[in-house]
């Protein structure tokens, strides 16, 4: 699922792999993405198979999309009708178990925010449903201006890294922590000049032309654009392979969000100086082959994934290993969490269950 300003439902690149356009959370009844395009550049990162152009082929290019479009394309304004507790809700009934959200909330930076309290009782409810959000940009770079709802504490929070092979941390890729002093953003993915599809309707494009192809009515197929919303599809592409890993390599059906999460940050790659976590890059650049085929030293590592212990308050867990001396372990723990107050003092922790 990708909720956005909407899609371009006739681009080559997602033909025949739309599952679902719906349109009743946004502001006008029309799915098109007429203005800037930056939904249809969002769809095909995550999922274009680069039919018009190889090169521009998206992270998870056989998989299908639910969109959900929420701009109103008179004026381009972006908002949502109704909760978004209601709208999760809505993409977890049509069979979703990743939502990307390549957008945030403008005002209350690093706030636990009603829509973040929302996010986090719709993921209590349903533990096999991660949100992806952006951390949003700020050219600044000033502390704990990350955007709501990725201050929730159930989802992945996504800021931006250069596209280059070895990375680093985008130059307006907000920063955390959050206001109450957890790690945000939780990864960085690449979101610098990303080349991907751009609508044909659009008449405002925001991004530069890149690769090769022309539209019907003359327009260029694909645009560049950089920032975390871009960072936030390429992330949820690579969630989307590392849950499809889970479920058919290591053979766990249903892996819950907090599994995702935990897989995700485990393999993540720390940029320049180690010293992961923090405010920058929060655990590091997400690497689907760290996730899925960890290897250190040219030895391919062994992983274990729990996805089932429930711990009531109170209790304990105990985990035994046999270890080779000579290596470490990395253990990366995750779980989801009870919502807490979106009312109370923002430099109040919002964990209920602190398992740190």
């Amino acid at each position: 699922t990708f909720t956005d300003t909407g899609i371009d439902q006739d681009h080559p690149d997602i033909s025949g792999r739309i599952a679902g356009v719906y349109t009743q959370y946004g502001l006008d009844p029309s799915p098109a993405d007429s203005n800037g395009g930056h939904g249809t550049h969002v769809a095909i990162t995550i999922a274009g198979d680069g039919s018009g152009d190889s090169n521009a082929e998206g992270i998870a290019p056989g998989s299908y999309i639910v969109a959900y479009a929420l701009e109103h394309d008179p004026t381009g304004i972006f908002g949502r009708i109704g909760s978004i507790y209601d709208m999760l809700n809505h993409a977890e009934q049509e069979g979703s178990r990743v939502a990307v959200n390549a957008w945030g909330v403008n005002g209350n930076y690093g706030a636990y925010t009603a829509d973040s309290r929302s996010v986090d009782v719709f993921v209590n409810d349903n533990p096999e449903f991660l949100p992806i959000f952006s951390a949003g940009d700020d050219p600044s770079q000033n502390a704990s201006k990350v955007m709501a709802p990725s201050t929730a504490k159930n989802v992945l929070s996504v800021g931006a890294s250069t596209t280059s092979p070895s990375g680093n941390v985008a130059n307006f890729s907000s920063l955390g922590p959050s206001l109450d002093g957890r790690v945000k953003p939780d990864v960085v993915a690449p979101g610098v000049a990303i080349c991907s599809g751009r609508a044909e309707e659009a008449a405002i494009p925001v991004g530069t032309s890149c690769g090769s192809g022309s539209h019907a009515n003359g327009n260029d197929m694909y645009m560049a654009l950089s920032g975390s919303s871009q960072a936030t599809a390429v992330a949820g592409g690579s969630v989307s392979l590392i849950r499809e890993f889970i479920r058919e390599d290591v053979g766990i059906s249903t892996p819950t969000a907090a599994l995702l999460k935990a897989v995700t940050i485990n393999g993540a790659l720390d940029l320049g100086t180690p010293n992961i976590p923090n405010s920058e890059e929060g655990w590091g650049q997400v690497s689907v082959t760290g996730s899925v085929m960890p290897e250190y030293n040219g030895i391919n590592l062994n992983t274990y994934h729990d996805n089932s212990r429930t711990l009531t308050a109170g209790f304990s867990t105990l985990y035994q290993f046999d270890l080779d001396p000579t290596a470490g372990i990395e253990i990366t723990l995750a779980w989801t969490d009870v919502a807490g107050s979106a009312n109370a003092p923002q430099g109040e922790s919002r964990l209920v269950n602190d398992l740190d």
